[in-house]
């Protein structure tokens, strides 16, 4: 009993020390948005600026198919990151809320540090793979019928395969969060100024640059050279 209270005392003070730090942290950003405020035209700018970036501009949007000819079109999350470094004063995060042997439950949410407004959202991620085969010696956990008929199992997802389904629900999840706190007149203008740089080309200032660069370094003449 008296090695068990020990434990306990141990434990309960860990967590106290964990959840003092952790609201440190979360004053520290709420200090460091008071003092360096965002400078929303200098945000925009900037924003604007990484899509005249030919390599970014092939990133920032995504386009797929939805059925009937038509297709889905909207910003990535390769655009959604870098809006959450450029605009500012951003805390985006998550959290484990369940984990159950059949599925998890992730919140993620992003802070705007300076109007004190918080989006989120929960995501769910179950432990299972539907496949068209049945795996050897192991039976499904369910069955049911694709759209030509046939039958499609479900299994326990594998490691590797459970990763990769969290990766890609979190991503998701982040996109959103991240650019609910985009005004969206930004967000419409940066599709924009992306469609222009895919139609332009080679006609990105920024690429002929990096390429200049690049070929100066290869003949060992370095960028703080060039600048100088």
């Amino acid at each position: 009993d008296e090695m068990s209270g020990k434990a306990i005392e141990r434990v309960e003070s860990g967590v106290s020390v964990l959840q003092v730090a952790a609201a440190e942290e979360v004053r520290a950003r709420y200090l460091m948005a008071f003092q360096r405020p965002r400078d929303f035209d200098t945000s925009r700018v900037k924003l604007l600026r990484c899509c005249q970036r030919a390599g970014f501009a092939e990133a920032a949007m995504y386009n797929k198919p939805i059925g009937g000819g038509k297709s889905a079109e909207g910003l990535s999350i390769r655009f959604a990151e870098e809006a959450e470094r450029t605009w500012g004063n951003l805390h985006v995060g998550k959290s484990l809320v369940s984990n159950e042997p059949d599925q998890e439950i992730w919140r993620v949410w992003c802070v705007d540090l300076e109007a004190n407004v918080t989006e989120s959202e929960d995501v769910l991620v179950e432990k299972t793979v539907e496949q068209s085969f049945m795996r050897d010696g192991q039976a499904p956990l369910g069955v049911r019928p694709n759209s030509f008929g046939k039958p499609v199992y479900l299994y326990p997802a594998d490691e590797g395969r459970l990763i990769t389904k969290r990766r890609a629900a979190l991503s998701k999840a982040k996109r959103a969060v991240v650019l609910a706190n985009i005004p969206g007149d930004i967000q419409d203008e940066c599709k924009a100024a992306i469609r222009r740089t895919r139609s332009d080309g080679d006609s990105d200032p920024n690429a002929a640059r990096k390429k200049l660069v690049d070929a100066f370094a290869g003949v060992n003449v370095m960028p703080g050279q060039i600048a100088e």
